[in-house]
């Protein structure tokens, strides 16, 4: 660092701690630090007259790291130069000056050059008078690996047809133990797929992923699939999550007297109270032999009440069944299967009765 009438200078480092500096003095950035670290030196000199502030913007690149652009010039153009240059550091990184270096022919109207040591450029390309983008205008930004065609700039080549992964599944929740998952792609060499970071799998086009079996209801699943052609490579990330959604059927044995039974349910052990819906509930199905249903979807217990034209069991002010599972309720009962009443067959031997008449007969009778 070089002061000339400075009676004192002192410098910071991204606004850190102000250090005292001398002309000649050396100022070290970077070490430790990963590449693409942004430092702001600031220095600060005084004298007499009054006091001057210079602020430089460094950023730290991997020297091994290196930008290819590939463009495709306009029909009219002969072969394109490249004009780089980086104006996110102070003073301005040029690569070369104007109007930049010849691009090289790599066939189909496409050009390309490295730039060594970089990590972001901005690019303008220029023949004869022409330039694109206009002047005035800042280069196109790039970083890694790019394609521009017309305008865009893209991370694969554009000319050339990428691969396609599509699933039968559709993304979020899925109800069950297990979800099967159909992978298929097109216009690939090759594929794999990855579940939640896994190591990654072969995969061939319309084979069949399953997950899920075993784990808690909640899990949570990533779906990585990569499909590779000559050319291009295309991901597609999908995200699935296991719920397990109870369903609880209730078969109730209604009163003689009562028509068609409704049925409420809710539940307090949560706040504020669950309900189904509001009072009287729903209507019940008709099972025949006196016995109605009704299906509770996605609830793991309810209390339940029973009603008909002002009538209900059980009774106001009292707590609805408790039911877990599917279950019937017949005379205030509940049984995880239905109750049957068993007819018996009996048969009686009648020999050698007298009738009031006084007649002999030998028969036999069966009842049920």
């Amino acid at each position: 660092m070089t002061l000339n009438g400075v009676d004192s200078a002192a410098y910071t480092v991204n606004n850190g701690t102000s250090v005292a500096l001398s002309s000649g003095d050396t100022v070290t950035l970077g070490a430790g630090a990963a590449f693409g670290t942004s430092f702001v030196l600031k220095i600060t000199a005084t004298n007499t007259a009054g006091q001057t502030v210079k602020t430089y913007t460094f950023v730290k690149e991997n020297p091994n790291a290196a930008i290819t652009v590939h463009y495709y010039k306009p029909a009219s153009w002969g072969t394109p130069n490249i004009y780089y240059y980086d104006d996110t550091v102070t003073p301005t990184k040029v690569g070369a000056a104007w109007p930049g270096i010849v691009m090289t022919n790599s066939g189909n109207g496409w050009y390309s050059y490295s730039i060594a040591a970089w990590q972001q450029a901005k690019v303008i390309f220029n023949s004869g008078s022409s330039q694109i983008p206009a002047a005035q205008q800042a280069g196109y930004t790039v970083t890694g690996e790019k394609w521009i065609k017309d305008g865009v700039i893209s991370a694969q080549n554009p000319d050339v047809t990428a691969p396609t992964i599509t699933i039968d599944q559709a993304e979020g929740a899925f109800n069950g133990e297990s979800l099967e998952v159909t992978v298929t792609y097109k216009d690939a060499d090759s594929a794999s797929y990855t579940l939640n970071g896994s190591a990654a799998t072969a995969l061939v086009s319309g084979q069949k992923i399953t997950f899920g079996a075993g784990d808690a209801a909640g899990t949570s699943y990533t779906l990585v699939v990569t499909a590779v052609n000559a050319n291009k490579t295309t991901t597609k990330t999908y995200t699935f999550t296991k719920t397990l959604t109870k369903s609880i059927t209730v078969h109730y044995y209604k009163p003689t007297a009562w028509g068609t039974p409704n049925i409420y349910y809710y539940d307090e052990t949560v706040t504020p109270t669950k309900t189904g819906g509001a009072w009287p509930g729903t209507v019940m199905t008709n099972e025949g032999n006196g016995w109605y249903s009704y299906t509770i979807s996605g609830w793991d217990k309810a209390y339940v009440i029973f009603n008909s034209n002002g009538q209900q069991i059980p009774a106001a002010q009292q707590p609805g069944y408790l039911v877990t599972q599917n279950s019937w309720i017949k005379d205030g009962v509940i049984t995880a299967q239905e109750t049957v009443s068993a007819i018996v067959a009996v048969t009686f031997t009648i020999k050698n009765a007298t009738t009031v008449q006084g007649q002999n007969f030998s028969s036999r009778r069966q009842y049920e």
